[in-house]
Order: structure tokens, then sequence, then C-alpha cells
């Protein structure tokens, strides 16, 4: 037996610690994929409390957060507000606000720095609540 290792062990120590460790890892990762696979199949659940009384956030459409918008600029509100009663990055924040002053669904106010919602935008969002509605009359639309 030849000592080879930094610790004094031999090769065959050595390979045996490594396969250990291979094992280890492959069962790491099978249980990490199995964890991920279990979470996107879970299912929604709204929070209901004191602290949570915004609806679930998570896996919004589109036209789930414009309508959100739409909502929180209804009498007037700057951006910070918007951004916060959504729940939405700056980022999003700006891309959503870019889209909907492009087809004039919102209007901006230089002076006031507030946004608020055009007609064209309140249709929009009654329409949407009412297609929500419509499909599924149990869920609450933004």
């Amino acid at each position: 037996m030849v000592k080879d290792g930094l610790a004094g062990e031999t090769s065959d120590q050595i390979n045996s610690h490594l396969a250990v460790a291979r094992e280890i890892y492959n069962q790491a990762q099978q249980h990490q994929h199995q964890d991920s696979e279990a979470y996107k199949s879970r299912p929604s659940i709204e929070p209901v409390g004191p602290k949570t009384k915004h609806r679930a956030t998570r896996n919004r459409s589109r036209m789930d957060i414009a309508s959100a918008m739409l909502e929180a600029a209804y009498s007037g509100a700057i951006k910070s507000r918007i951004k916060r009663k959504v729940r939405i990055s700056f980022t999003q924040l700006t891309e959503y606000l870019d889209y909907l002053l492009e087809n004039e669904m919102l209007e901006y106010d230089r002076k006031t720095r507030l946004y608020r919602v055009t007609e064209k935008g309140l249709r929009f969002a009654r329409m949407y609540k009412e297609i929500g509605e419509t499909i599924n009359p149990r869920t609450r639309v933004i």
C-alpha cells in the first residue's frame, strides 16, 4: 500500500471517498429536481390574514398587471405609489407605464407628476374585469 494522498491515504481510499461524494451529489441533484417539480405543480394558494391584504402576486398575466396599474392610477398616482400597490419592480413599472402611455390608457401630468387613467383605460379595465368574472365568477380580478 503506497500512501500518496494529502492525509496519507492510499489512492484506493481517495477513490472510495470520491465515489461517495459523487453519490451524495447525484442524490442532492435528484432531490432538487423533485422539489422543483413539486413546486411547479403545487396549487396556487392565496395568503390570508391582516398582513396579506393583497392577493398573491405570483404568475400574473401581463393583462393582470396592466389592469392593476390602471386601478392604482385611477385617482392619480406617482410612480412609486403605482409600483407599491401593484408590487412590481421598477424595471417592470417603466415597461408597463410606457406601454399604457403609448396605448393612451394612462396620461401623465408633468406639473403634478401624476399618472391618471384615461377613458380608454377605464373601458379596458371594465372589460377586463367583466371577462374575468365571466370566465371564473369566483375569482376576483383586479
